[in-house]
């Protein structure tokens, strides 16, 4: 069941998204209160309420939607 934006965001989804999000971080070398970094946070959390829910997809899905050196 895909989640909407009014759904709570619980533990499952942060123990996914959060490790993909520091990595792309790092690999970008992006500051996390940026506001590069809040937009990739959003697209993050929108991918996975749209059904993207493995750590690797997410990964593939933000590589392929945003390469190193896109700006937002």
């Amino acid at each position: 069941m895909a989640r909407r934006r009014t759904d709570p965001i619980l533990p499952d989804l942060k123990t996914v998204i959060d490790p993909v999000f520091c990595e792309l971080l790092r690999s970008r070398q992006m500051v996390r209160s940026s506001d590069e970094a809040e937009m990739l946070a959003a697209r993050l959390l929108n991918l996975y309420q749209n059904g993207i829910r493995e750590s690797d997809d997410l990964r593939q899905m933000a590589e392929f939607l945003w390469p190193r050196g896109t700006t937002f």
